[in-house]
């Protein structure tokens, strides 16, 4: 069976068949306990970052989604890999539709400068879609503006609340 070919399951996680790298930039949801569920988006390797997100690329096609009507808690960035770059690159993490369309890509970090991406750092989150319920099922995927990244590595904890 081919990669292409997958179905999502009763929880909203995508299963695939085929072979596929280990080390994606995609994101996945993990359950938590009460009412606050956690969407995980790993950033392997920054330099495969686009500057406009692909609506082909596995990030936003297979990548886990928050549900219609949910209220977006929170957003926290945990650089693992200090981000570099050969230029004054910005990271962006926002928004897609199921069909990897950008609803908004910097709604929730809008241009983190390349100096708060050192080794270890903590990002909050602070874009438009921070405390705000998001209308339409949202897929969420990390792209740079103005020049690209040579390094980093980093994990994004996306924490919502789904409706009732």
């Amino acid at each position: 069976m081919s990669r292409e070919e997958k179905w999502q399951n009763q929880d909203g996680l995508c299963v695939g068949f085929g072979t596929r790298k280990v080390a994606s930039n995609e994101a996945q949801k993990i359950a938590v306990e009460g009412a606050v569920e956690e969407l995980v988006l790993n950033i392997n390797e920054a330099v495969e970052l686009d500057d406009v997100q692909d609506v082909t690329d596995d990030a936003v096609v297979h990548g886990s989604e928050i549900p219609a009507g949910s209220l977006i808690v929170s957003a926290t960035l945990v650089v693992t890999e200090a981000f570099t770059s050969g230029g004054a690159a910005v990271l962006d993490i926002g928004t897609y539709d199921p069909d990897g369309v950008a609803i908004d890509d910097d709604s929730l970090f809008a241009a983190v400068a390349l100096g708060a991406l050192g080794a270890d750092a903590v990002v909050v989150g602070a874009g438009a879609d921070i405390g705000a319920v998001v209308t339409a099922r949202a897929k969420v995927a990390a792209t740079f503006d103005t020049a690209v990244y040579t390094a980093g590595k980093a994990r994004v904890v996306i924490k919502y609340q789904p409706p009732l």
